[in-house]
C-alpha cells in the first residue's frame, strides 16, 4: 500500500486497535483499492505481495468460472418445461452431503384437486367453484399439459 506509517499508527498496530478503529481502517483500504484501474489490477498488486486474496465475482462470472463448475457449485438441472439450465448452488461442501441433481419442485397448485378431494371430500364442482372465485390458483403450464 506504500503506507509504512500505518505499521506504527497506534490505531492499527494491534488487533484491538484495528477492531476499535475498523471504520477508519476500512476507509483507508477502500481508498487505496479505489486507486487501481480495475479489480484485476488490485488483485495482481496484492498477489505480488503474497497477500491472500480473490476477486468478488459477479453472478455471471461465478456461473462461468471453471473451478466453481468443476466442484459442482454451479449445477446443471433439468426442468420438464424449459429443459436444462444452470443454477448457482452452495459454495460449501459437506462430506456427508449427497450431491443431488433431482431437485425438481412440484408446480404451483399441481396437487390441489387431489388433496381437496382426499382431505376435504370436495366434489369436482366445488373445486371448480374455488378456481372460478380465485380462491385456488395453479400454474397455467399444468393446464397446457393436460390440453
Amino acid at each position: 500500500m506504500n503506507m509504512p506509517e500505518l505499521a506504527d499508527d497506534p490505531r492499527f498496530n494491534t488487533p484491538r486497535g484495528r477492531r476499535d478503529n475498523n471504520a477508519a481502517l476500512k476507509h483507508i483500504i477502500e481508498d487505496w483499492l479505489g486507486g487501481f484501474p480495475s479489480r484485476d489490477a488490485a488483485v495482481a498488486a496484492l498477489e505480488a505481495e503474497r497477500v491472500p486474496c480473490a476477486p468478488v465475482l459477479t453472478l455471471h462470472e461465478a456461473m462461468a468460472h471453471p473451478h466453481l463448475r468443476q466442484r459442482g457449485t454451479v449445477r446443471r438441472v433439468r426442468d420438464e418445461w424449459i429443459g436444462e439450465f444452470d443454477i448457482p448452488g452452495l459454495a460449501v461442501k459437506f462430506s456427508r452431503w449427497a450431491d443431488r441433481s433431482d431437485i425438481a419442485a412440484d408446480r404451483l397448485g399441481e396437487h390441489n384437486e387431489e388433496l381437496l378431494r382426499k382431505l376435504l371430500s370436495l366434489t369436482d364442482q366445488e373445486i371448480a367453484g374455488l378456481y372460478a372465485d380465485k380462491v385456488l390458483v395453479r400454474d397455467p403450464l399444468l393446464d397446457a399439459r393436460n390440453a
